[in-house]
């Protein structure tokens, strides 16, 4: 049986939510529409969303090309935050009502993209006063990433680390953190201006693909800083051009794929040169780390979420503005993201 606490405002029977139509449509699938309020079932939340972001993620769910693939209409939306209004049974669900939180969506259900969600417990994180709400949305998919792979490079005794997409918001949280953390990173970016960027944050080994003899580049300065693991959100071509530049015996974890296209590797590095290929998504992380290490990297991840997790916001919208708003996200994302805003007027 649903709970609720005497200072929480009666829930209403509907409510407005993005709705995908077409399990590969893409943005031209989706639509603003009525719906009614979910119920928490147990073991869940239901959470009044405050803000949601538009991650490469969400995008690539709305194509098809994610690894979860939900029955539609669904209600996009990986991550987002909010206040939990409603508990659908367990010790620990009632003990997060009229807390704030951010969350992450279930892998098999609505997702954040709407005015109320219903979420797992253990995929919500409770926050820390002075964390706001638009901070907070962003929370979960690009800095507890962050976290989670710095950890691995650390754990795997790796003293040097590789980078695709240096300039998203995720690969700028990575060349703050490894600057914190002292471990030496090489960022690879597309264009001279997102290099430019780069080295303005501090970072000091970048290399800009766009230039004539950049693979010898980053084959240097990955033997420079010693690096054995490289971060690829990317795929495509550019795996195996990452591939063939790392030292012998490598790791490249994939954990984007922002190309869509399938990643492409010579087999002879593999075979000959001992390059390892493997894969990270920040559920399985969830999963197998556990809840005191989800919630530790929680408060971590808010205690520094102005420095070295800070997200850029471009864009702050209500359902009205969110499919145009979206559409240039997905065109310019390395320039911040769009944060769609429920209680912003329709």
């Amino acid at each position: 049986m649903a709970a609720s606490t005497p200072n929480l405002d009666p829930l209403p029977s509907t409510m407005r939510a993005v709705v995908l139509h077409d399990a590969k449509g893409g943005l031209d699938a989706l639509r603003i529409e009525e719906r009614a309020v979910p119920k928490a079932g147990p073991g869940e939340v239901l959470v009044k969303i405050a803000a949601s972001p538009v991650n490469p993620s969400d995008l690539m769910f709305t194509k098809g090309m994610y690894g979860i693939t939900k029955p539609v209409p669904v209600v996009p939306g990986f991550e987002g935050s909010g206040r939990v209004v409603g508990a659908g049974g367990g010790f620990a669900a009632q003990a997060l009502v009229g807390l704030r939180v951010a969350v992450s969506a279930s892998i098999d259900g609505d997702g954040t993209w709407a005015e109320y969600a219903r979420v797992p417990v253990q995929q919500c994180i409770p926050l820390l006063p002075w964390v706001g709400d638009d901070e907070a949305a962003s929370a979960i998919v690009n800095p507890l990433t962050a976290h989670a792979l710095v950890q691995l490079a650390r754990k795997q005794g790796h003293e040097g680390v590789v980078q695709t997409a240096g300039a998203s918001a995720l690969g700028r949280m990575l060349v703050r953190l490894c600057k914190r953390e002292g471990l030496p990173l090489v960022s690879v970016v597309r264009r001279e201006e997102q290099a430019r960027a780069l080295r303005d944050l501090g970072a000091t080994h970048v290399v800009d693909s766009s230039t004539e003899g950049w693979r010898e580049t980053l084959r240097h300065m990955a033997r420079d800083v010693k690096a054995s693991v490289a971060f690829e959100a990317v795929a495509g071509k550019l795996t195996g051009e990452i591939a063939a530049a790392m030292p012998h015996g490598s790791t490249i974890v994939v954990y984007g794929g922002l190309s869509e296209t399938p990643c492409s590797v010579d087999p002879r590095e593999l075979i000959f040169r001992g390059i390892h290929v493997q894969g990270f998504w920040l559920a399985d992380w969830f999963r197998t780390a556990g809840l005191p290490a989800v919630l530790e990297g929680g408060v971590a991840v808010q205690r520094r979420i102005r420095q070295e997790f800070a997200t850029t916001i471009r864009d702050k919208v209500g359902f009205d503005r969110f499919l145009s708003a979206t559409r240039d996200y997905e065109a310019r994302m390395s320039e911040g993201k769009i944060l769609l805003c429920p209680s912003f007027p329709a």
